[in-house]
């Protein structure tokens, strides 16, 4: 083989590699978020949904444990609403 071959098979070999070397999956929810929700008193199901399934990419959970929403001019807070 030529030393061109040589390192067009290297770099195959490389990214084979790395295709099949990742396995660092990532949990869209942390356990420790989890048990403490749990220790609140939530429901299982409850704790494990995200905001961001309920209300896409802009949502974001108040200290009560209610959806709210990062509107722009609110300074990057989590906006609450009354949910009556």
């Amino acid at each position: 083989m030529k030393p061109f071959q040589w390192s067009i098979l290297f770099l195959f070999i490389i990214v084979l590699f790395s295709i099949f070397s990742q396995s660092n999956i990532l949990e869209g929810f942390a356990s420790s978020k989890f048990d403490s929700c749990r220790a609140k008193g939530y429901s299982k199901e409850f704790c494990v949904q995200t905001p961001t399934s309920a209300y896409g990419p802009s949502s974001c959970l108040c200290e009560d444990g209610k959806l709210g929403r990062f509107i722009p001019g609110f300074g990057g807070q989590c906006v609450c609403f009354d949910q009556n």
